[in-house]
């Protein structure tokens, strides 16, 4: 996932990778076979990287919708608290939103990401803003790996026990990584790739409840695009989801967008979007 600007600079369970398993087709025909499998309501989980305010607003005023939001106030916790962040995570949480602490992992990689940095910023994360949960993002899909985030959610329960793991590879890992997130961040592209990719779903992610799947899709320009995304999100089982239309450039409506989570939609869009997610009741939480 495209990072914010920075503000700043155990025990493990390795788990061996699963065979490859059947797939399952996402297909109309499989839709239909699969009828009682796909998912007729979930929520939303917003990647909420952007100063409180207006758009903030905006996302708590929909928390009958938006179950997740991630705070990332600098690629992590930032330099040092700041007041603004904490009154917002503290009213979202009244307000029913659960609010996960970003956390870089650099795929692995600790020249970029020492263990230490990100110690510091799950601690921080937990001190300054009393989040509900952390959201490590940029997590590798190597097998080898899975020994070093299984480390990183022990010390997120060493912080806080009931506290929520969330993994993003940004697309489908191998089945281990799912000891070591609640959640899992299984798709990360733009509306174009999602309409192209995970046209078929492992087997095995049949044996986990909705609510473990989070998908992430940008660039769907479109009201109509966003509904198509939030349709084929169902039928892949994300129990979570989040559409929008920014980009990563100039977006439809001539603003500049650094990276697809600097803002929310517009409001007509926005308010589309939670009434396609909002279809059903939530069973995603």
């Amino acid at each position: 996932m495209v990072q914010a600007a920075r503000g700043n600079s155990g025990l493990s369970l390795a788990v061996a990778a699963p065979a490859p398993n059947p797939t399952l087709r996402d297909s109309p025909a499989a839709a239909v076979a699969h009828g009682a499998d796909l998912l007729s309501s979930q929520m939303l989980a917003v990647p909420a990287y952007f100063r409180p305010g207006g758009d903030w607003g905006r996302m708590q005023h929909a928390s009958a919708a938006v179950g997740l939001a991630v705070l990332n106030p600098g690629s992590g916790p930032g330099a040092g608290p700041e007041a603004v962040y904490t009154e917002a995570v503290r009213a979202s949480q009244r307000a029913g939103l659960r609010i996960l602490g970003y956390v870089r992992t650099a795929f692995g990689n600790q020249t970029i990401s020492p263990l230490g940095q990100i110690t510091a910023d799950i601690d921080a994360h937990f001190m300054w803003y009393g989040v509900d949960g952390i959201f490590f993002d940029e997590v590798s899909t190597d097998v080898s790996l899975h020994p070093y985030y299984a480390g990183l959610r022990a010390h997120v329960r060493e912080r806080r026990p009931h506290a929520i793991t969330v993994i993003n590879p940004g697309c489908m890992p191998s089945e281990s990584y799912m000891s070591v997130a609640d959640i899992v961040v299984t798709f990360e592209n733009t509306h174009t790739a999602y309409t192209q990719e995970l046209l078929e779903l492992p087997d095995w992610t049949r044996r986990y409840p909705q609510k473990r799947f989070w998908h992430l899709v940008y660039g769907a320009v479109t009201a109509a695009d966003m509904s198509h995304a939030v349709v084929l999100s169902r039928r892949r089982r994300a129990g979570w989801v989040y559409v929008t239309p920014c980009g990563t450039d100039i977006d439809v409506d001539g603003s500049f967008s650094p990276h697809p989570w600097c803002r929310l939609p517009s409001e007509a869009y926005w308010a589309a979007e939670l009434a396609a997610v909002g279809a059903g009741e939530s069973t995603a939480g």
